[in-house]
Order: C-alpha cells, then structure tokens, then sequence
C-alpha cells in the first residue's frame, strides 16, 4: 500500500486588468489547486471558478473537493466516485481527476508546450482599439479574438472597425458570451457577411438550441458554441439541430484530460471543428490543456491564455508568448509558489491518500 500525500488549497488571484465578458468583470480569480505527492514526484490539477459561465459556484467547489478528499482514502474508489460524478460536478471534479489521472493513465504527461494562440482583443474606445490591435500585429497573432454581446449596435460598429483595420492574414473571432436575444443576434450576423471572421461564439443561451438552428441556417459566418457544450449528449445535439459547426471544449467543463479527449474524438465523428482552451485559469490548467491539445491533434488556434491574465505566477511553470505562439515548459521537477502578498489563501488542507495496488 503506498502513500499519497495530497494538498489542496483555495485562493484568490489578482489580475493584470480586468477581463470582460458579457455577464461580468473578472478582476479576480477563485481558483482551486489540488497537488498530490506520490514516488517522489509531484502531480496537479485545477480549476477557477466562474460564476456565470458554470453553475457550481467557489462555495460549492471548495464544499465538494473537501468532502470527497475527506471522506474517500482509497484512491481506487475516489476515481470511480469521481468519474461518476463529472456531469453533475464537472468544474469541482477537474482539479482532483486531473492530478490523478497524470499519475495513474498520463496519457497527457507534461511535455513542452508549443502551439498558435489567440490573441485577446479587450477594449471598447476607438484610440486604445487602434492601438491594442497593432500591439497584437507587432505580436505575431494571426486570430484576434473580440468580446461583443453587450450592445449589437456598438458591437457591430467596432466590428467594422476592427476589420478595417486588420491586416488580409489575420482573422477575427467574435465571442458574444450568451449575450444576444435571438433578433439581436439575427441582425448581427446579416452584417458580418463579407468580414475576415472566423466564427461567432455562443451568441444565444447555453440551451436554445431551436434558436441556434435558424440562427445556423442564416448566418454568412460559422457559428461555434461553448457554453453550451458539456457532455456528449450535447455533442450529439449540436448535429441533431444544425446548430454550429464549431465547439469549444475546456478541461473544467469536461472534468479530466481523458474525458475531454473522449469527446474530441466524438465531435470529430460526427463532423465537427474544434476548438481547445479556457481563458480563465492559471498556467497550471494552461499547461495541461496545452497537453491535451497536442494529444487531439488539433490545428486551430488555442484559447489558453488565462495565465498571462495574472499579475503573477503561482508556480515554476514558465509560460510565454512567441510570434503569436504559446509555449509553455518545467526547467525543473514541478513546484507550486504561492505569494502571500499578491495571492489571497481562502483555504489550505492536507489529506492522505492510499493507493492499495
């Protein structure tokens, strides 16, 4: 019976600037970091709480992460608890199946990074529009991701904008975050006809999915969803309704490396483009997805970049930024680094684990 020494802990991590979205300002991140220390090498996983996006809230994540470490010691029957539970408890499970999963079937085992990325595009006022878009050029990114869903009329004009401004090889994603009404999102989109985007993301509520059919069947540019896609059901739902012809999938809805992989190879079946990252997470959730993505063999520019959001790093996971293009890797064994004067400890805790093989 072997040992496995596990932490976990809860913190709050300021960043840059704040990132907006359609339904808040993240100034912060709530995110949840469990570390398990087994034959001399060191394993983690983690998630960050978004209230809005996902309906597991920090209180319940911290509540579940403490009672399933709390109350299962075989780690053998905490993975079969785990894994049965990814649906109902997707961002809560990720830290923990994560970590597990790099020791047990590391089917993702950390390797160098190296992979396009987007490029965040977060500004409203014409001047820092045209300014922050030439940074992004001098940068190397070749996709520009923008945020709308605020206000169609805005959100059109900088489009416009935008375009102008971009140069022929780069192409803009829109992201509206579930933002539009289904006439707002019909009038947008008989706008776009013409412009370099690449797609529109979640312009509807995560669940109208007979909206997203007409909206599909109109739009000049593809449609992709994200919030919308947790399981394989909805996989599956996308095809059934014409919906879109892109998903956006992410480690925290999907609850471990080899579920998300799973559903990767699902969407592929049935015909569909992928895209891979989550904008909110620190490089410890960056670097695995990265992983993942490399595992997919995916080609389209990732959205991994929640880690260049911080004010600073929590470990010795060195990530950056090369024309346009991510790359992440360990000089060392990995080692976690909290900063008690930038980052906010909510909760630490210690468990013991047993692995009965």
């Amino acid at each position: 019976m072997k040992q496995i020494v596990t932490e976990y802990y809860w913190i709050e991590i300021p960043l840059k600037q704040p990132y907006r979205l359609s339904f808040t300002d993240v100034t912060s991140y709530n995110t949840f970091i469990v570390i398990f220390r087994y034959k001399e090498n060191t394993y983690w996983g983690e998630v960050t709480a978004l209230p809005g996006y996902s309906w597991e809230h920090p209180e319940d994540i911290d509540k579940y992460i403490t009672k399933v470490l709390t109350s299962h010691q075989d780690v053998t029957t905490l993975y079969e608890c785990l894994n049965s539970e990814i649906d109902k408890n997707p961002f809560a499970v990720t830290p923990i199946l994560t970590g597990l999963e790099q020791i047990f079937t590391p089917i993702v085992w950390p390797n160098p990074v190296r992979i396009p990325l987007i490029g965040i595009l977060n500004e409203q006022d014409t001047k820092k529009i045209r300014k922050h878009i030439q940074a992004l050029i001098e940068t190397g990114y070749k996709v520009i991701k923008y945020k709308v869903g605020k206000n169609v009329e805005k959100d059109l004009q900088n489009i416009h904008l935008i375009c102008k401004i971009l140069p022929k090889n780069i192409k803009l994603r829109l992201d509206a975050n579930q933002g539009y009404k289904i006439d707002e999102a019909r009038y947008l989109v008989k706008h776009l006809k013409g412009l370099p985007i690449e797609f529109l993301e979640q312009p509807l509520k995560k669940d109208e999915w007979g909206n997203m059919s007409i909206l599909n069947s109109e739009s000049p540019v593809p449609l992709m969803l994200d919030e919308s896609i947790w399981t394989k059901s909805d996989i599956e739902k996308v095809v059934q309704c014409k919906a879109a012809s892109y998903i956006k999938l992410k480690l925290c809805k999907h609850g471990s490396p080899l579920n998300t992989v799973a559903l990767a190879i699902e969407a592929f079946k049935k015909g569909l483009n992928i895209v891979l990252g989550n904008g909110v997470q620190t490089e410890l959730g960056c670097y695995i997805e990265g992983q993942i993505y490399n595992k997919i063999g995916l080609k389209t520019h990732g959205e991994m970049n929640g880690a260049f959001k911080l004010k600073k790093t929590i470990s010795n996971i060195k990530c950056k930024i090369k024309k346009g293009t991510f790359n992440a890797y360990l000089t060392d064994k990995f080692c976690f680094d909290i900063d008690s004067n930038v980052n906010f400890i909510k909760s630490s805790k210690k468990y013991l684990l047993y692995d009965q093989q």
